[in-house]
């Protein structure tokens, strides 16, 4: 029977420890001028007497002379359409287009989408605000802004009047 040798029983290979060489070369170089950078630093300022006078002392982490005020850390404000173009939780257009039902006809697709307008005038807009650029509606117990899909419906705009509405494509 054959011994193992430390290799085998520690899976190095030549590239493994070839990597782990570089990695410590380089390890060592950062190391190196961190410390020497210190030492530079050291020698080269004349104000600083010998560390064995030096006394620790608590010195303030911003010196009185500079103290300003801090700045307001209120949310950024940004359009409602820049906000909707990239909201990460909304559905892609090609999941709304799947949720159509190709298998209708267009008599039928005409008869139901009459239908369904027919449901979002009964439910009425009850509410429309307007502040700042944003638009927000609410048919029913729902809210929607300009672009949202309500019963197959997109929302095109959003005015005092009430809301525009599109039929989206098959």
């Amino acid at each position: 029977m054959s011994e193992r040798t430390w290799m085998q029983k520690s899976g190095a290979t030549p590239g493994k420890l070839a990597l782990v060489g570089c990695l410590a070369v380089g390890l060592v170089f950062v190391l190196w001028n961190q410390v020497s950078d210190e030492t530079v630093d050291q020698h080269n300022s004349p104000q600083t007497p010998p560390p064995e006078q030096v006394a620790p002392q608590k010195q303030p982490l911003v010196p009185n002379s500079i103290v300003t005020e801090q700045p307001s850390r209120e949310w950024p404000q940004m359009p409602l359409e820049s906000v909707i173009k990239n909201d990460p939780f909304a559905k892609p257009a090609w999941y709304l287009a799947t949720l159509t039902d190709g298998s209708q006809s267009g008599d039928e697709s005409a008869l139901l989408a009459e239908q369904q307008l027919e449901k979002l005038r009964k439910e009425q807009t009850k509410i429309v605000v307007i502040s700042n650029g944003e638009r927000v509606a609410t048919i029913g117990e729902e809210s929607y802004r300009v672009g949202d899909i309500v019963a197959g419906f997109e929302i095109t705009e959003i005015n005092m009047d009430g809301v525009v509405l599109t039929e989206t494509g098959p």
